[in-house]
């Protein structure tokens, strides 16, 4: 069985120490560096600290351009997500749709068996068979939350040499075994938008135009007006522009009324909802109702629900606490211990009016 491995490296710490840790546990490591920002301006000094990075530890540096295909296919939808009054996960995407499957068609080129990225996480196989995901809660950024899209295939072929470190050893680790390497800042969480304005990305890069319209109260009274509901997202309160006698929220958006509605902070609060787009990995499926640990969003603490499937890619969701602020279009995870059992898209609450 070859030993070769293919591993995306971005040229931050987390990829770059992941090519030595492979190294280091007997494999024959080869980089890959794919661009894919569109708006970002050509990152030289970082390609070129990678690349000396790699001629010193004879590693041969991959790089090709992928803008056009990750504009089509996380941009476009990030936009289109918005237009819709939703709010995306667009490195969930990334990660399945455009780093996967660039990393599968190179390796699959090359004949290398393996693949491998920088991820904070562990994966296990079950007595099932199956492929899992396995978070580590003594690790400061576990990463499981973004890597619920990946398939069984996914899975089965890739390693995380960094399942076992401590996020903040890293760059110690790093600096020990590379001294000369620059290392670049911690990556953001949209790479496309890195000052994390996200209204001013719509508003010049997508071209989301003023549409102005209600904002109403949960009643159904006008107390304001918004340009844009693409603007707001689910549990919104700063930059609404209304005087009113208690802190308001954004409760729901309505793209078909061009109308954003606003309540009291227990308005946020959710019963249930209904996911949709399930893929299951620790599990093959739910055939009864089960209960499991659930995440809405990346940092929050676990909420114990009782899941109960509508057809295969669907279910309910009854949490035994109600959760503020659930936004459609966010990611669900859902954890039997702490195996990663399946994720799906939060389609709408079922306390709502929909």
């Amino acid at each position: 069985m070859s030993n070769d491995v293919l591993t995306a490296v971005s040229g931050g710490l987390d990829s770059t120490y992941a090519l030595l840790k492979l190294r280091e546990d007997g494999y024959n490591v080869h980089a890959v560096h794919f661009i894919l920002n569109p708006y970002q301006k050509h990152d030289s000094a970082t390609r070129r600290s990678l690349q000396i990075f790699c001629d010193k530890n004879f590693i041969n540096l991959i790089v090709q351009d992928h803008r056009v295909q990750f504009q089509q296919t996380v941009i476009d939808a990030f936009v289109q997500n918005y237009s819709l009054g939703l709010t995306p996960n667009p490195c969930v995407e990334c990660n399945r749709f455009i780093k996967w499957d660039l990393l599968h068609k190179e390796a699959d080129q090359r004949g290398i068996e393996k693949i491998a990225t920088g991820h904070y996480a562990k994966i296990i196989q079950k007595k099932n068979g199956r492929f899992t995901l396995l978070r580590q809660k003594n690790l400061w950024k576990d990463q499981t939350y973004m890597l619920w899209r990946l398939r069984q295939s996914d899975l089965e072929r890739t390693i995380f040499p960094l399942a076992e470190i401590q996020k903040s050893d890293v760059q110690t680790l790093l600096a020990q075994s590379a001294p000369d390497f620059l290392q670049p800042k911690e990556s953001q969480d949209i790479c496309f938008i890195p000052d994390g304005d996200y209204v001013a990305f719509l508003k010049e890069k997508a071209s989301l135009g003023e549409n102005p319209g209600p904002i109403q109260n949960k009643e159904g009274l006008q107390i304001g007006t918004h340009s844009g509901f693409w603007k707001y997202t689910i549990g919104q309160r700063r930059g609404l522009g209304i005087a009113y006698r208690v802190p308001l929220y954004v409760i729901e958006i309505d793209p078909s009324r061009n109308a954003v509605i606003v309540g009291e902070q227990s308005d946020l609060e959710t019963q249930s909802f209904r996911i949709k787009n399930i893929n299951f990995l620790s599990i093959s499926g739910l055939t009864s109702p089960g209960k499991f640990s659930i995440k809405t969003r990346y940092r929050q603490g676990d909420i114990i629900a009782e899941v109960i499937p509508l057809s295969s890619n669907e279910a309910e969701v009854h949490p035994q606490e109600t959760i503020l602020g659930v936004a459609p279009g966010q990611s669900l995870v859902a954890y039997d211990g702490d195996e990663l059992a399946f994720g799906g898209i939060i389609d709408y609450p079922l306390n709502d009016t929909k």
